[in-house]
């Protein structure tokens, strides 16, 4: 996604699934879904909007990518049944 490092401010999310979904953010330059583990995972209810800020910023070293899924595990894969929007501020 960003294809360097840096840091993450803040992650707005909108869900308008019809369960809770779950995001999943790796420092890493080509991490696998359901193979590689999340360095973060942020949950956002059904049918709801979450803004989740970090004081300072999370540092990522090597570069951010992100999946949606409907389960936390890290072996997880399943998609999402509704549309959900995932934006992220970084510096």
């Amino acid at each position: 996604m960003t294809g360097s490092s840096g840091t993450w401010i803040s992650c707005s999310i909108t869900n308008s699934a019809g369960s809770k979904v779950y995001v999943k953010l790796y420092d890493g330059i080509a991490p696998v879904l359901g193979t590689t583990a999340p360095t973060w995972v942020l949950m956002c209810p059904a049918q709801a909007s979450i803004k989740v800020e970090v004081p300072g910023g999370a540092f990522f070293s090597d570069s951010l990518n992100l999946w949606t899924t409907r389960h936390p595990i890290t072996t997880d894969s399943t998609v999402p049944a509704g549309t959900v929007v995932v934006t992220i501020l970084c510096s």
